[in-house]
């Protein structure tokens, strides 16, 4: 599911300080999106993305690099929220956890 106003592009232009930037051209990478994602308003996904099957994209979010599988992203630049089904990131340790063990 695309919602409105989202941006998939696979190409940008180069970027060479030696060369004019009207002769510079574009670069062209595919993007691909997997089966049941869900790509919130507004977001932005860049050249050479891979969108993993049942994954979520935020609204707004800007997406430069490979989102897996089955988890959520969001911001600018996106990044991990959490797993579906409820799993976030690892946490880190309570100091009065690692001083007890």
């Amino acid at each position: 599911m695309i919602a409105p106003n989202v941006f998939i592009t696979d190409h940008q232009h180069r970027v060479d300080s030696m060369i004019p930037i009207a002769e510079q051209g574009c670069e062209q990478r595919p993007v691909v999106i997997g089966d049941d994602v869900w790509i919130g308003t507004g977001a932005v996904i860049l050249p050479g993305v891979t969108i993993g099957s049942g994954a979520v994209i935020g609204a707004g979010a800007i997406v430069n690099q490979d989102i897996p599988a089955n988890q959520i992203w969001a911001g600018v630049p996106a990044r991990m929220i959490r797993h579906r089904g409820g799993a976030g990131p690892p946490q880190p340790k309570k100091l009065s956890t690692v001083l007890n063990s």
